[in-house]
């Protein structure tokens, strides 16, 4: 357990930035059976962060995309959603991985400890679903590619094919 809190504390430590106490922020899935009004601004909010274009998804929406084992949010004080993420399991030859999508902090609680502490929950539930790896995809040139970077996601060779819909 010792180890396990040395873990989350350096995680969390960010030199030479104010960070929000730990203890007021809190990781947990999303049960889209309790949704509260606010969580549905809050991930509207988050989703127009990751894409300007997304559409506003109604609390019939959200409870449908949200499942409660794979959907994840960090809220404030135990109120708002200041962050979120899906964690998704796929199969490779190698075993099972994680796959992490729609990793966002609202803009004002970045570099304040938040995207560590939910990748820190993000990374102890994979290990309990005895996954083997953990994958992420985003640009470059994303600033976010720095932070995983320092919490020691690894740049791989990839191709990725898109095939448009509409």
């Amino acid at each position: 357990m010792e180890a396990r809190l040395q873990w989350l504390l350096f995680l969390c430590t960010v030199h030479g930035r104010k960070e929000i106490p730990m203890d007021t922020i809190v990781v947990t899935t999303l049960n889209p059976h309790g949704l509260l009004t606010s969580d549905i601004a809050d991930v509207n909010a988050l989703l127009r962060e990751l894409s300007p274009e997304s559409p506003q998804l109604s609390e019939e929406q959200l409870s449908k995309i949200a499942q409660p084992e794979t959907f994840y949010v960090a809220r404030l004080n135990g109120y708002s959603v200041v962050g979120m993420a899906t964690l998704a399991i796929s199969y490779r030859k190698s075993g099972q991985i994680g796959i992490i999508e729609n990793f966002v902090v609202t803009p004002k609680r970045r570099r304040q400890g938040v995207g560590k502490k939910m990748m820190a929950k993000l990374v102890q539930d994979a290990r309990f679903l005895k996954l083997n790896a953990i994958e992420l995809v985003t640009l470059r040139e994303n600033p976010a590619a720095q932070f995983y970077r320092a919490l020691r996601f690894a740049e791989e060779d990839a191709t990725y094919f898109t095939l448009k819909l509409q």
